[in-house]
């Protein structure tokens, strides 16, 4: 999904290389000392947060796909935008992502946050959150590694919802904009009861949560709580006045995840291959 240039730079072609510096306006040199080239290129990242083609729609397409599309999904004018944004990276012809140096630079904006996507939320968290996020996503998926930090949470999600997309997009739609405590309620006999008084980190109260009711048997909240788990869905609280307790509302979130097509044009397994070849599922860094 997203390309590290400073991790390989050697693996991009000429004329991907010569497109690149171009947009950049950099000599991008350093190729055995990744740690410097990827300080300069996110300072250069940093430096064009105001560039033209962050707003553009086929950029914002390319954000919502989880950061890769392969040329199969582009118009032709798309492909032509694309090829002239500085913060693509082409790690073939057939595909187009985004620069994981330009991604960091980009989740400090507020503006991304403000339209929810989940790479600027996540990458807000504390340290607790994703520690319990990973847990809870590993004990769900058995897996044999947890996801180690922010980032390689956010790759292991963006996989997951290349085999569930129809099922994320209905559960959120439904649940954007309700009031969190309507749906997850505040009761003493349930785990979301110490989220609530600050007891416990958010993710986990819900890895609780959902763990008492498969116990229990009880499945009222489980499509719910799938939402939360994958990133379908996450919750800001807001300040409503002076001494009074935070309101907490759920947003969805607006990325999809790469398409299996886009997958394959950049040479990696989609999580559907990966099971039919009786792989491990578990995550590695962009």
């Amino acid at each position: 999904m997203h390309f590290y240039v400073s991790q390989s730079l050697g693996q991009l072609s000429a004329n991907e290389l010569v497109r690149l510096q171009k947009s950049l306006k950099v000599i991008l040199r350093h190729e055995n000392k990744p740690e410097r080239l990827k300080t300069t290129l996110l300072s250069l990242y940093n430096n064009l947060q105001n560039a033209p083609g962050l707003s553009q729609d086929s950029f914002q397409k390319l954000l919502i796909a989880g950061g890769l599309l392969c040329t199969e999904e582009m118009t032709e004018q798309e492909h032509t935008e694309l090829a002239a944004n500085p913060f693509t990276v082409w790690p073939n012809s057939h595909c187009c992502s985004i620069a994981g140096e330009a991604l960091e630079a980009l989740k400090k904006d507020n503006r991304f946050l403000r339209d929810g996507y989940l790479f600027a939320f996540i990458s807000r968290l504390s340290s607790k959150e994703i520690k319990a996020w990973a847990t809870w996503i590993a004990r769900v998926h058995k897996l044999a590694r947890k996801p180690g930090n922010a980032q390689e949470l956010y790759r292991y999600l963006l996989l997951a919802r290349t085999s569930r997309q129809k099922i994320a997009n209905s559960t959120a739609s439904e649940l954007n904009g309700k009031d969190l405590k309507a749906v997850l309620r505040d009761e003493v006999d349930s785990p979301m009861h110490w989220f609530y008084r600050d007891i416990l980190p958010f993710y986990r109260s819900l890895d609780d949560l959902d763990a008492k009711m498969e116990k229990e048997g009880e499945a009222s909240a489980i499509p719910a709580l799938r939402a939360f788990l994958y990133g379908d869905v996450i919750s800001f609280g807001e300040l409503t006045g002076f001494g009074e307790p935070l309101k907490y509302s759920i947003i969805a979130t607006k990325e999809y995840g790469p398409s299996v097509k886009a997958l394959r044009a950049m040479g990696q397994k989609d999580q559907a291959d990966q099971s039919k070849a009786g792989e491990t599922t578990s995550p590695s860094l962009f």
